[in-house]
């Protein structure tokens, strides 16, 4: 019971603080964001003040994930972000009110993979289900946290609606728009429309929001465009990182730049641009897997790689790196958009797109710091 307090008393400070925007605010204004992207939401003193000194008003939240069981035949919920119990487990009251963190807004995102939209489910059922789920997880009476992280089939429906006190009914009605984030094809595109229309018919008041991949803004003949209310570019990921060719998978101004020839898009977009990196592995040619969250200086730095050019590391010897072996010849490619790349793609997506705002992927002090994000920002808005 004790628990449960604390975090209304959490809960309340997060409403309180601008996480959750206000139901009369539709069509956001153009602004400054970040996707938050953790497996748990632990937001420290050093992140609020740089919350504050970034002058950031919106934060989009990875909630959880939804994929296909082929052991209950359904989708189910996975990956569900963790809320603090405490101030030492993560948001601190005291650090919050001390910075400008009134202006914050919240969304949440879902991630929803193309397989579940390949098998005949009820876009209806679907819809109801992710709503109930995302409202429990916002409120925090989740009563059986442990059955619903799991692969149980009932695992969308364990909150029983009449649970709900009348203080939750207040927070749920500050929640106005969520983000799905899908990489549909044009084999699914029927199936997924399909549930983001279902969303909308449940939740008429709520701006949905989708990501939109760059393949499927420059061929939206043949992917279409989604019933949404808005959209998010991702202006990354713009190559296969399995091919030895890549000359970087994550950002490639040339790639990026092509995108960008004789397209209108007939939905309202924000975009998104990257600060996260890894590095491909290949054996002779062959992949062989990523390593996360990699930085150049340190590779330069690691006595067991020489530098090759571009951005390719070859390993001196046999060794076993972030938990892949590797041998002793192999090769890695570090993947990531440098500052200046970060600059000319902010500059031209603020005259392509204005009225857009800017969101990077995702949240990390140190990135935020070296990338001088500030200044991003202004390239963008400055390019309008």
């Amino acid at each position: 019971m004790i628990r449960y307090l604390v975090f209304w008393a959490l809960l309340g400070l997060l409403f309180a603080a601008g996480w959750m925007c206000s139901a009369s605010n539709h069509g956001p204004a153009p602004g400054k964001g970040f996707y938050y992207w953790k497996t748990s939401l632990e937001f420290t003193n050093e992140d609020w003040q740089l919350v504050d000194s970034l002058g950031m008003d919106k934060l989009y939240i990875r909630y959880f994930d939804v994929d296909w069981s082929e052991v209950h035949q359904m989708p189910v919920p996975i990956g569900e972000i963790q809320l603090p119990w405490s101030n030492k487990a993560g948001l601190e009251s005291e650090s919050a009110n001390k910075v400008g963190a009134k202006k914050l807004e919240l969304c949440p995102v879902v991630y929803i993979t193309n397989r579940v939209f390949l098998h005949d489910y009820h876009p209806d059922s679907l819809a109801m289900r992710i709503s109930r789920k995302v409202l429990s997880q916002t409120e925090g009476m989740v009563q059986n946290q442990s059955a619903i992280m799991g692969l149980s089939p009932h695992a969308f429906d364990e909150i029983p609606w009449e649970q709900y006190d009348s203080l939750a009914t207040v927070y749920v009605k500050q929640i106005n728009r969520i983000q799905i984030d899908c990489d549909w094809t044009p084999k699914t595109k029927e199936a997924y429309f399909a549930f983001l229309q279902a969303m909308k018919r449940l939740h008429p008041d709520w701006e949905i929001q989708c990501t939109i991949r760059m393949h499927q803004y420059r061929d939206l003949q043949s992917t279409g465009v989604p019933p949404a209310d808005r959209g998010v570019l991702m202006c990354y990921n713009l190559a296969p990182p399995d091919n030895y060719q890549t000359s970087d998978a994550i950002f490639d101004e040339d790639l990026f730049r092509g995108y960008f020839k004789n397209i209108d898009y007939p939905l309202a977009l924000d975009v998104a641009l990257p600060l996260f990196s890894w590095g491909a592995l290949f054996h002779e040619g062959q992949f062989k897997g990523l390593a996360r969250d990699l930085d150049l200086d340190e590779l330069k730095a690691d006595p067991n790689l020489s530098p090759l050019k571009d951005n390719r590391f070859r390993f001196l010897q046999d060794t076993v790196y972030t938990g892949i072996f590797v041998r002793e010849g192999d090769e890695l490619r570090l993947d990531q958009a440098s500052p200046s790349e970060l600059d000319q793609a902010a500059r031209l997506l603020g005259q392509q797109l204005p009225g857009s705002s800017l969101v990077f992927f995702d949240w990390n002090p140190k990135k935020i710091k070296k990338h001088e994000v500030s200044k991003l920002w202004n390239s963008f808005f400055s390019g309008r």
